[in-house]
């Protein structure tokens, strides 16, 4: 199953890939924002409101492993979101 999924992502990425969701209602966004803030907090790693905001709206680079996984956990719950 493993390679069917693998196989199938392959081809997602050939034919240009998915493009990501937008959401633009800025009380959804701070819902994800927030949300993405205490999942990770749960994980032992913290980031604060000022960094997460420069890394999602400014678009910076992030430099800490909280910023990183922060970013990737409001990238997912946005595509998700989205799909819904």
């Amino acid at each position: 199953m493993r390679d069917t999924l693998w196989k199938r992502c392959e081809l997602i990425q050939k034919l240009g890939g998915l493009p990501e969701p937008k959401v633009e209602n800025r009380e959804w966004l701070y819902l994800f924002s927030e949300e993405s803030r205490n999942s990770i907090a749960i994980e032992g790693l913290f980031v604060s409101e000022k960094e997460f905001k420069d890394i999602v709206l400014r678009g910076s680079k992030p430099r800490s492993r909280s910023e990183e996984e922060a970013y990737n956990y409001y990238r997912t719950a946005l595509y998700f979101y989205g799909l819904a």
